[in-house]
């Protein structure tokens, strides 16, 4: 019995590799007589001997790696060294890093075979021409094998076979047995609705792949439904511009958004939109939509028209910034919008002028990226002429172009790491928004609480939740920039989102109304411990937590704005961390307890 073993090295423990497994579908699918086949993940924080244990003791006679700009370096790490311990097995390699490069990794032995394209049906016909011909097929047998690069052993020279016919609409199969659901529900679960984009950004390896093939509708609301019965946490569609088709985008939201009401189920589902793409049509289905259930990237990259322009993206900015408006509105869909930094013709100050562009739309999250030259991109052909730098190795990030300076990158990457520590952190932390718009633009405000990190040394180490929080008060307070009443107010911001981020403690600092001396806020206190217990709510008062905020907390729930008032808010506790149950004018006394 020959065994396969297909390996990934993800860039974090929830995460999963669709590739391996529909690999892994379409071997089950073609059965091989002899042969075994088995999906290994590992994270690329992994020790390298203990894969390479792990990798041996699996005795594979073949092993298959699915090969990414995050896990390249280490695969050639982990490949080379099985290879000194194993001489006898058999290295495939597949994957975006792989098809672009294949002369180089054969040359240094990392791989035997290189898949290039579609591996569905490419690897079952690689298998069996080793389980008919041994490790080492003669020339004619492997060079009738579509989509496969491998060294000639007679010239010693890369021969590079023709391309496998592409795989008909939905042809790819469902990668996920009822034991990996099981296993894995916790994971993010990646799924493909679709293949392919017609989009052609330059500095993109889909703008190889023009024509768009999709799964047919009734067998990807079967499968969601597959997906939504193993109660999975997260499923991440990975179809390039998820809404490319509008009606069929509807079709499965208003399935989804049925399934939930019908089952209340938890699975989030993430899509890739292309903001402008949005209908009106979307938005008032989406406005339907339970809290929590639909989350949505949106690549905007620059907000500037030439900039798109020059690689070649869809410039359509205004429609743009206006349907996303409309959707962040209604505050029900988790918006993620992202920048590139590096492209061509954006200087310094053009792309800060991106980043106010952009903020200004309101993302729950906005992702500062840093341009990704990869081999065999048109923008990689044009900074090899033009005479940009980048790194040689993976990620291949961007270090200069003839716009933008290192050093300037550097201080976006100082940005990009607040933006990460402060706004991208799941929620809304209010504090840091209410924070930003006492500066004359987001960028200002980012780029001086930068010089103070870079100041204080916050830049070398990790900080926990409150060190964070601490920084940007007595960056905000020594600033000068706002009232004693705003102050006061960012405070009560400060300790709400520290609350709502799921933290215990009740640092002296944040001014917690509970730890308050004075004899009308004890009594005010016992009174409300009092009335919980008069009102029979099902829990006991002693588990609940009160809190006092100078704001009108309703009124920045619904759109925002931070409006002076005087609002109780009462937490409870989930798995032992504080949740916010209810909240209402501290005048009003104790709100109603929240119905389910």
């Amino acid at each position: 019995m020959t065994r396969l073993l297909l390996c990934a090295f993800n860039a974090r423990f929830d995460h999963t590799c669709l590739a391996v497994r529909e690999l892994a579908a379409g071997l089950r699918a073609s059965r091989i007589d002899g042969l075994t086949t088995e999906v290994r993940e590992w994270t690329v924080n992994d020790p390298l001997l203990a894969l390479l244990h792990r990798l041996v003791a699996a005795a594979a006679d073949i092993y298959a790696f699915s090969c990414y700009i995050w896990n390249r370096t280490l695969t050639e790490t982990v490949c080379l060294e099985l290879k000194k311990l194993r001489p006898d097995a058999v290295v495939i390699w597949g994957g975006p890093e792989a098809e672009t490069q294949p002369a180089a990794i054969l040359a240094r032995g990392a791989a035997d075979y290189i898949l290039t394209g579609e591996g569905e049906l490419t690897l079952p016909q690689l298998v069996r021409c080793l389980l008919g011909h041994g490790p080492k097929p003669p020339p004619t047998a492997l060079a009738a094998l579509p989509g496969l690069a491998w060294l000639n052993p007679d010239t010693g020279r890369l021969e590079q076979n023709g391309p496998p016919d592409p795989l008909a609409d939905g042809a790819w199969p469902f990668p996920y047995r009822d034991e990996d659901l099981v296993r894995d529900k916790e994971k993010i679960l990646y799924y493909e609705a679709s293949r392919g984009c017609p989009f052609g950004c330059s500095y993109c390896l889909s703008e190889r792949d023009r024509i768009v093939r999709v799964r047919p509708l009734e067998q990807v609301l079967d499968e969601l439904d597959r997906l939504l019965a193993a109660d999975v946490r997260l499923v991440k569609f990975v179809d390039r511009t998820f809404n490319l088709q509008p009606e069929r985008a509807r079709r499965i939201w208003r399935h989804l958004i049925a399934r939930n009401r019908a089952s209340g189920a938890r699975t989030c589902f993430h899509f890739e939109l292309g903001g402008d793409l949005l209908e009106t049509d979307d938005l008032e289905l989406l406005r339907q939509a339970p809290a929590g259930l639909f989350q949505f990237e949106i690549g905007v990259q620059s907000a500037h028209p030439d900039v798109l322009r020059a690689v070649n993206r869809p410039d359509h900015l205004d429609r743009l910034a206006r349907q996303v408006s409309r959707l962040r509105q209604a505050n029900n869909c988790h918006i993620h919008l992202d920048l590139i930094a590096g492209l061509p013709g954006e200087t310094f100050e053009r792309f800060t002028r991106s980043l106010d562009w952009v903020w200004a739309l309101r993302p729950h999250q906005l992702q500062l990226g840093f341009l990704k030259l990869l081999p065999g991109t048109s923008l990689w052909r044009q900074a090899r002429v033009q005479g940009w730098r980048w790194l040689d190795v993976p990620p291949y990030e961007v270090l200069e172009t003839d716009s933008i300076g290192f050093g300037e990158l550097g201080r976006l990457k100082q940005a990009a790491e607040l933006l990460e520590r402060y706004l991208n952190v799941g929620g809304e932390p209010r504090a840091f928004v209410f924070a930003a718009s006492h500066w004359p633009r987001p960028w200002l405000f980012l780029d001086d609480l930068a010089r103070d990190g870079d100041r204080r040394g916050l830049f070398d180490r990790a900080l926990g939740v409150e060190e964070r929080l601490r920084q940007l008060w007595q960056f905000v307070h020594a600033s000068h920039k706002l009232t004693d009443s705003a102050l006061g107010q960012l405070l009560d911001l400060l300790r709400t989102d520290f609350q709502l981020m799921g933290q215990k403690s009740q640092p002296a600092w944040l001014g917690f109304w509970e730890q308050k001396k004075d004899e009308p806020a004890r009594a005010q206190l016992r009174q409300l411990r009092l009335t919980v217990r008069q009102a029979g709510w099902p829990v006991a008062a002693n588990r609940l937590r009160f809190d006092r905020i100078r704001l009108d907390w309703g009124a920045l729930e619904l759109d925002g704005e931070v409006r002076a008032g005087d609002y109780l808010m009462v937490y409870g506790r989930e798995e032992g961390r504080p949740v916010l149950l209810a909240h209402g004018p501290f005048a009003a006394g104790l709100p109603a307890y929240p119905a389910k």
